[in-house]
């Protein structure tokens, strides 16, 4: 089986401190991860080497042609645009979400009715609650046809009723994709059957995994 993600000797550092050394894993196509470990352990720093925004460490990411869509810590939206205007840019050519059919713009509003923010469509990131941002940015990234997603704790904004929502959302509209996400030890079991795989990073630098399948 052809490996989605694959990491070999992934070492980063930030000056003279090393956050992750040595770190070699395979992510199999088709599976949700779950990336665990308290704060500071090199979760978020692991996922932007993954998705390419952080180019400045040693040992090497094959995505195997893998395309990638991410959505960062508190949504990495737009200041300028509407909610919707951030979802739909996903769905279009047009910067801005400027060029917008009427086939998008409606897959745009059915997907944060989904994720119970459908009452937000003309709303500015101003105006967001961390909530709201949080979801808009996942909605974002789902809008985005991929074959790999990554989420950076999407559910850290969110009460345990709209976890249970955001990731059942989540796992239907990825279905047969590959997905990495970021989970803060605090909501961890909030998530519940969300993940196929558990991985807890290790090591002061990291430098693996416990792992653990997950089963409803």
């Amino acid at each position: 089986m052809t490996a989605a993600v694959e990491l070999c000797g992934i070492t980063k550092r930030y000056g003279e401190r090393t956050v992750i050394e040595g770190l070699s894993h395979v992510f199999e196509p088709g599976l949700v991860y779950r990336i665990e470990g308290p704060s500071g352990c090199g979760k978020s720093t692991l996922l932007r080497i993954i998705a390419g925004i952080d180019r400045k460490y040693t040992g090497s990411v094959d995505l195997h042609g893998a395309s990638v869509s991410m959505s960062p810590q508190g949504g990495g939206l737009l200041p300028g645009i509407t909610a919707a205007e951030n979802v739909m840019m996903a769905m279009t050519r047009g910067r801005g979400g400027r060029t917008v059919t009427r086939k998008a713009a409606a897959a745009s509003f059915a997907l944060m009715r989904e994720l119970g923010i459908g009452e937000g469509y003309s709303m500015m990131p101003s105006e967001y609650s961390g909530g709201m941002r949080a979801r808009v940015g996942i909605a974002r990234a789902l809008a985005r046809e991929a074959d790999l997603y990554l989420f950076d704790e999407p559910f850290a904004a969110l009460d345990s009723a709209s976890i249970a929502r955001v990731s059942s959302v989540i796992k239907e509209r990825t279905a047969g994709r590959t997905v990495i996400c970021v989970v803060h030890d605090s909501i961890s079991a909030d998530t519940g059957s969300f993940s196929d795989v558990t991985l807890r990073m290790t090591g002061s630098p990291a430098s693996g995994f416990d792992i653990s399948q997950d089963s409803d």
